[in-house]
């Protein structure tokens, strides 16, 4: 199982419960892992479109990929599209 280590989270100072949600989600989706991941999670004000205001960057060495998600974003869907980073990530 991953160590993830969140880096940045701009959402504890706006929603505290959601920060939470999401490190939970992303840390689930990298259950399969076996090396520490970082994530950074940050509050995108100047996206163009309300589904990627939340933009979430996963890395190991030499590698990064990144993620954007809405702000209202299920547990579900936040764990499903951080999973299919980390897959398509693992497939290069």
């Amino acid at each position: 199982m991953a160590y993830v280590v969140f880096a940045e989270n701009q959402l504890r100072a706006r929603d505290r419960l959601l920060a939470l949600q999401f490190e939970e989600e992303i840390g689930a989706s990298a259950n399969w892992l076996e090396d520490t991941l970082g994530c950074r999670i940050q509050l995108n004000e100047s996206a163009l479109s309300e589904d990627e205001v939340v933009s979430v960057e996963l890395y190991q060495p030499g590698w990064v990929t990144r993620v954007g998600l809405p702000l209202a974003a299920s547990r579900s869907d936040i764990r499903r599209r951080a999973e299919a980073a980390l897959h398509s990530r693992r497939a290069r």
